[in-house]
């Protein structure tokens, strides 16, 4: 008997001591205010909106991202591309650059908005 009250007893403090564990870890992190990623890939093949970039060959694709807890960002991301120099539109062009930023919030708890501004850059000499 004194042997399956300290089995117990053993048990009991097993579980509320994993308890509290399992609660800390689920405690959300603080949100902080400035944030940067980044992100790269290796792809078979660029299309954008159904059209071949790079003509069936590979693209490496990579970016970064700032973004400001008041809802402020920017960012940057590149592609390797062919259609510009495929279609004779440009002497030089084997890349794209885009650039964007904007803010983005909530009203109401219950609607979302996202402003922002969006270029493509295409460095090279146009035909």
């Amino acid at each position: 008997m004194r042997f399956a009250s300290k089995a117990l007893l053993v048990a009991g403090m097993t579980s509320a001591a994993f308890a509290a564990s399992v609660a800390h870890a689920q405690a959300p992190a603080p949100t902080p205010e400035h944030t940067l990623t980044g992100n790269v890939g290796l792809f078979s093949e660029y299309i954008f909106r159904g059209i071949a970039q790079t003509a069936g060959k590979p693209a490496i694709q990579g970016g970064f991202d700032y973004a400001h807890s008041s809802g402020f960002y920017l960012g940057t991301w590149a592609s390797n591309i062919s259609w510009l120099g495929d279609f004779g539109a440009y002497t030089r062009s084997s890349l794209e650059w885009d650039f964007y930023g904007g803010y983005k919030g909530t009203f109401a708890d219950d609607f979302t908005y996202d402003v922002g501004v969006l270029y493509y850059y295409y460095p090279g000499s146009a035909n």
